[in-house]
């Protein structure tokens, strides 16, 4: 029996994904500090996706601190079921979405890896854009 893997997708709010894995290899599940780091802040649950079977995560202040809304979450369909508990989902800011494969990580990057490279991307844009 192959062995079961947590992974996830992390969907930045500019529309962007990327596959990501927890930093260790060795770990179940992603831990607290890396949903937050995804999100860029506190944590909100969503129960189960249709798409994986999975659990999304977004940012629980994202409205008030004024973030975009995601537009790459609209691709995310949340199970009936919960759409009955929790009515419709506004997920501002960046998300991640978790569940488990069959297999090992494969070519995915840690967390922290995914949320630098898309920091470093926009940090580029606004240093030419203040000039």
């Amino acid at each position: 029996m192959a062995k079961r893997q947590h992974v996830g997708i992390i969907y930045f709010m500019d529309g962007s994904m990327v596959e990501v894995r927890p930093k260790f290899l060795t770990q179940k599940n992603f831990t607290l500090e890396e949903l937050q780091m995804a999100v860029s802040g506190y944590i909100e649950h969503f129960p189960a996706t249709l798409k994986s079977k999975g659990q999304l995560y977004c940012n629980e202040n994202g409205i008030a601190e004024g973030l975009w809304r995601n537009a790459a979450v609209y691709h995310v369909q949340i199970s009936d079921r919960s759409q009955k508990l929790l009515g419709a989902v506004t997920c501002v800011g960046n998300a991640i979405e978790t569940f488990l494969i069959e297999g090992g990580p494969g070519e995915r990057v840690t967390v922290k890896e995914a949320v630098d490279a898309f920091s470093a991307k926009y940090k580029e844009v606004s240093d030419v854009v203040s000039r």
